[in-house]
């Protein structure tokens, strides 16, 4: 899974393959969004890069843990509860 690049704390693949896996990985998962807990809908959506997974319609995109969107916490974006703890 070397196959993707990093730009703006998103992760692209070049191979929809291992964005599936990634993607599969996240259903169920909870998450705040918008300052609610819900349950991931993840959803792969192609771009020029390649493929980014986002979390949730209207949500943010994997990965979660960078340091833009931990400072984001307190605006209602979305985030894996654990990741605060």
């Amino acid at each position: 899974m070397n196959n993707r690049i990093t730009f703006k704390g998103t992760h692209y693949f070049e191979l929809k393959i291992d964005a599936e896996k990634i993607r599969n990985s996240l259903i169920g998962k909870e998450i705040y969004h918008f300052g609610n807990k819900v349950k991931a809908e993840p959803r792969i959506v192609k771009y020029q890069l390649g493929y980014a997974i986002q979390y949730i319609k209207a949500g943010a995109y994997y990965p979660n843990n960078t340091k833009w969107q931990k400072n984001l916490k307190h605006k209602g974006n979305l985030f894996y509860l654990n990741d605060f703890k």
